[in-house]
């Protein structure tokens, strides 16, 4: 197996993160010292290419600035169309409701598309010829794929629901009302615009980016915390902020655990395209909380469908873990860069990636939790 596409485990057994500086963290290979980075003369070694929390921040409020210089742009654009379409000035009621329109349709998939290009922009920028290895753009185990997959649909149903009570906090704050219009565009729109782009854009700035530095700096679990944070905030609206910190959490143990930041992508397509769904074709088989509101107030999900979906969800993410990615010498050694990360080893370290199989007992938990789960889901539907 090509050693590019190799990245360490979630287990830091070279050498306690806590006793190293963290801008001369280290790993023992062969006895010998070597820099988790080693420096090629690039402008940009160090806090550029793994941000604390501040500069983190100041990267995510440069993302949200590039997304309303480009959603200005674009509407500068929609105007000068709209005028040049009727071949004369409009009135002010006219070229609002029609702006209104174009905004409704296109404002979304610009945003998104936005994001994903300056994403990229930004890590070739920093990494260059060095970005899939430090990104974790690699696959994943079959058996991986499959278990992310199925956590998409309990995790989508938990996300609702904790969306729901945020919102008795907001309660003139509703979500549907933001994607109402761009809902009732073509599927084949929404799954690129609402979904995929936002899947690679968000994953490869937040997951494969900042929390490379974050995690590095501040240990695992502070680390996923303050990109979750930093996630969630990215998305403003303090009801879809809720859900996306929440998310975010997830994406962040699937992305050390395989290794691989098309499982964080995976995951969060899939998320979006059962949100954007439940929106377009909950009507079809309605559940409370989930595919709509009521008129009354706030809906929420059947506490069975809440149970199924904690008990199923757990399960997959157990036996993800279980299957978790490793990094192994040649001699058998387990491979570490000296703190938790997603990112791969050098060309000149002859490093092989390996995943453990699932176990008999852990796959029969996952099957029995999500038939619970479908039948939870069926039993919910309102008739």
């Amino acid at each position: 197996m090509d050693p590019d596409e190799a990245s360490p485990s979630l287990e830091t057994r070279a050498i306690p993160l806590e006793s190293i500086p963290v801008e001369e963290a280290i790993e023992i290979t062969d006895g010998d010292l070597i820099s988790p980075e080693p420096s090629r003369g690039h402008p940009f070694d160090g806090a550029f290419r793994r941000p604390g929390f501040f500069l983190s921040l100041l990267w995510m409020f440069l993302l949200m600035a590039a997304q309303v210089g480009i959603g200005v742009a674009f509407a500068v654009v929609i105007v000068v169309g709209l005028v040049i379409q009727h071949q004369g000035p409009l009135n002010e009621d006219e070229l609002t409701r029609q702006l209104s329109q174009s905004a409704g349709s296109w404002m979304l998939p610009v945003a998104s598309f936005s994001t994903m290009a300056v994403a990229f922009a930004v890590v070739l920028a920093l990494f260059w010829k060095q970005t899939a290895r430090c990104m974790g753009l690699r696959g994943m185990s079959a058996t991986q794929t499959l278990l992310i997959a199925m956590a998409a649909v309990p995790m989508a149903v938990l996300t609702s629901e904790f969306t729901n009570w945020v919102q008795y906090l907001f309660p003139n704050l509703s979500m549907l009302e933001m994607f109402a219009d761009f809902s009732t565009s073509s599927w084949w729109l929404i799954f690129a615009a609402g979904c995929l782009f936002p899947g690679v854009g968000e994953e490869l700035f937040f997951r494969g980016f900042l929390s490379r530095g974050l995690v590095s700096r501040y240990g695992v679990y502070w680390g996923s915390i303050s990109t979750a944070f930093l996630f969630g905030a990215m998305h403003i609206h303090p009801v879809q902020a809720s859900g996306a910190f929440m998310l975010g959490l997830v994406l962040q143990f699937v992305f050390l655990t395989t290794q691989s930041l098309w499982g964080a992508v995976l995951l969060h397509t899939l998320n979006n395209a059962l949100a954007f769904g439940a929106m377009k074709y909950g009507a079809y088989a309605p559940i409370p909380g989930f595919t709509a509101g009521t008129e009354e107030g706030i809906a929420h999900t059947p506490m069975l469908l809440i149970v199924a979906a904690i008990l199923s969800a757990a399960m997959i993410l157990f036996a993800l873990y279980q299957t978790r990615t490793h990094w192994r010498r040649v001699d058998g050694t387990e491979w570490s860069r000296g703190f938790v990360t997603a990112e791969g080893p050098t060309t000149d370290e002859n490093v092989q990636r390996a995943s453990s199989s699932i176990s008999l007992r852990d796959c029969a938990g996952v099957l029995l939790m999500y038939a619970i789960l479908a039948a939870a889901l069926f039993a919910s539907v309102a008739t």
